[in-house]
């Protein structure tokens, strides 16, 4: 049970990865679309039918759409399947944007822009401690591979100490 947990939180966390560099281009996507004059469902179908990872997620509201239901409704139900901070941002901005009227190509196209400097923002944070975590290693590496040089080189009773006294 215990390694079956792990295995699915791994695959979690691989999908999650992956749906997440998948989310700037699908952004981009709908927001060209719409900017040349596409129906914003239209351009939302067409995006999710393009995806590899997103579409698992939002396919159900894609056929919804297709199916009749409104652009608004059918979005908001994809909050709570799709975790990410960024899409909730997005769908939020479209759902006021619905309900103040306006250009939506030009909201789509400003809350896209505000989305992949978030995006961004999180890559470069992930590659910083991915370095970091990297310089961490080698230091563990460097700190264990001196340890076991100076145990080599000295034998291993001046490391006796640590076991057979009170300070040790």
């Amino acid at each position: 049970p215990t390694s079956a947990h792990f295995m699915l939180m791994v695959r979690q966390h691989n999908y999650i990865n992956r749906a997440a560099d998948e989310l700037g281009p699908f952004l981009n996507r709908i927001a060209t679309s719409t900017k040349t004059g596409r129906p914003v469902q239209a351009a939302y179908i067409e995006a999710v039918d393009e995806s590899v990872e997103l579409k698992r997620v939002l396919g159900d509201s894609a056929a919804k759409m297709t199916a009749g239901m409104r652009f608004r409704d059918a979005l908001v139900e994809t909050i709570p399947l799709l975790p990410f901070r960024m899409w909730s941002v997005f769908v939020r901005q479209l759902e006021a944007h619905s309900e103040s009227g306006g250009d939506l190509g030009t909201a789509i196209e400003e809350t896209v822009t505000q989305t992949n400097e978030i995006l961004m923002l999180a890559a470069e944070s992930r590659a910083n401690y991915a370095g970091q975590a990297r310089q961490q290693k080698l230091i563990a590496a460097v700190a264990l591979g001196g340890t076991g040089f100076f145990v080599f080189m000295n034998g291993i009773k001046v490391t006796q100490v640590l076991w057979t006294t009170t300070a040790g």
